[in-house]
């Protein structure tokens, strides 16, 4: 029963958010507010829901003008590293690819922060679905770094999404966001723990993209189409603590299916593979060249590991 009702919420959100004008940004909301509870509980969850109704509005409302886009970007993503302080980066950068998403978005005309609201809204019920009992475990491992550590690793994130989004803004690379995404998404404090996060991106993203196309090939009926990427995004949300790249690529296959709507589906999966690659690279470099600094800053208070609630939990997601 409970396992219904927790498909039913996210059902409902997804369709609703599907079908609003907001398009598929409202579905981030879902698995951004699901990956925060689950990462540091519900309290997290409901600051990292309200997080997307401010960046989703501001992200809309600044991405007519382009240099504002891309310093809000870089501002973003710098300040969501910053947990990892505390060790909540895995909660928070996912977000960065929201602000991506939404400063690089086609000019929205009104109601701006009536997207925003159903960002927020689709976020608090990525929230309800892991606490409705009985309630998904926190079942991640957390990475924190020293204040001086956070803030070099803070300002590395951030001028990497600052310049990536700038290339997108400058070059009009269509759906760009998604270069910015794969940043955001890979940027770990250890090496090692990038690179199996841009590994396991890149093959959720290629197995994920061909799935979509295969369905797109099939179906074409628009209401078929929608469920389909409802199932899909439930699959998405459901596999969070099974690893990231079952959640990528259920996430994946939902995108394309949705841009299969307006017969975009080659493009988009194409697009997204190739800026994945390249941000899940970028990232790799960029970690490995910070990792002698960081280990440095903390050799008196070392990287603190804490061990998972559950084995075989995710990392981050987004």
């Amino acid at each position: 029963m409970a396992l219904a009702i927790k498909v039913l919420v996210v059902g409902l959100a997804g369709y609703l958010l599907i079908r609003s004008n907001a398009g598929t940004i409202g579905l981030f909301g879902i698995l951004l507010g699901a990956l925060a509870t689950l990462v540091g509980g519900w309290r997290t969850g409901l600051a990292v829901s309200v997080g997307c109704f401010i960046v989703a509005g501001a992200g809309l409302t600044l991405s007519a003008t382009a240099w504002a886009a891309v310093l809000f970007v870089g501002i973003v993503a710098a300040l969501c590293a910053y947990a990892s302080r505390v060790g909540l980066h895995s909660a928070w950068l996912p977000v960065v690819t929201l602000a991506a998403l939404a400063a690089t978005a086609p000019v929205v005309t009104a109601p701006i922060w009536g997207h925003a609201a159903l960002v927020g809204l689709g976020s608090l019920a990525g929230v309800l679905v892991c606490e409705i009992p009985p309630a998904m475990p926190e079942s991640t491992s957390r990475v924190m770094l020293t204040a001086t550590g956070a803030l070099i690793y803070a300002a590395a994130v951030g001028v990497s999404c600052l310049v990536a989004t700038w290339f997108v803004v400058a070059f009009r690379i269509p759906h760009g966001y998604w270069l910015i995404a794969a940043l955001a998404a890979c940027a770990q404090p250890s090496p090692s723990r990038a690179e199996d996060k841009a590994l396991q991106r890149q093959l959720g993203t290629v197995v994920g993209g061909l799935v979509g196309l295969s369905l797109t090939a099939v179906i074409h009926d628009r209401n078929a189409l929608l469920t389909a990427a409802i199932v899909l995004a439930l699959l998405g949300v459901g596999s969070l603590w099974r690893g990231y790249a079952f959640t990528i690529g259920f996430l994946a296959a939902a995108i394309v299916v949705l841009a299969g709507l307006s017969s975009t589906a080659g493009d988009v999966a194409g697009i997204r593979i190739g800026l994945n690659i390249l941000g899940g690279i970028i990232v790799i470099l960029v970690s490995a060249s910070l990792a002698p600094l960081l280990a440095r800053i903390n050799q008196r208070v070392p990287l603190v590991l804490e061990p998972a609630a559950a084995p075989g939990g995710p990392d981050t997601a987004g």
